[in-house]
């Protein structure tokens, strides 16, 4: 049956058929079905349309609905070795004369929709470009502190 934009899967309660093709590529493949609880859709589905990862939400953007574009040196954002999915907590340090440097916690537990490296970076210094869920609060929040002092992230378990 078709879907609405923000319908949240629960897989007990929805009509969704498994088909096998040539070439998967792309597609959301049927063992990953298990796995899509309290995820939402995107964008409508309508019936008979494949499901793609593309259209789907995680859980933690359904509060943090929007998306905040921030770029850091590798050694402020755990190297590069961040991936969509990952949870981050951002510090700013803050150098004020006559004072050593202070870090504080801003915000915790920000979901990573993308990372990935800035084209054209030198070898060693290139930056990681980020995409992180937010609302109104955590977006002021993050882009204070981006204009407050420099910015740490800290890869958190789950």
């Amino acid at each position: 049956r078709p879907l609405a934009i923000g319908q949240v899967f629960d897989l007990g309660g929805l009509s969704l058929e498994v088909r096998e093709v040539a070439d998967g590529h792309g597609l959301l493949g049927a063992d990953a079905l298990p796995q899509l609880g309290g995820w939402t859709l995107a964008a409508p589905l309508a019936e008979g349309e494949p499901l793609l990862p593309s259209l789907l939400r995680a859980p933690e953007r359904r509060d943090q609905p929007d998306v905040l574009a921030l770029s850091l040196e590798r050694d402020c954002a755990v190297l590069g070795e961040l991936q969509a999915g990952d949870l981050v907590d951002l510090y700013v340090t803050v150098e004020a004369p006559g004072e050593p440097p202070a870090a504080r916690l801003v915000a915790a537990g920000i979901y990573v929709v993308s990372a990935g490296t800035a084209p054209g970076g030198i070898s060693g210094s290139e930056k990681i470009d980020l995409l992180l869920a937010v609302d109104d609060v955590l977006a002021a929040a993050v882009v204070g502190a981006r204009h407050e002092g420099e910015i740490d992230l800290v890869r958190v378990a789950r």
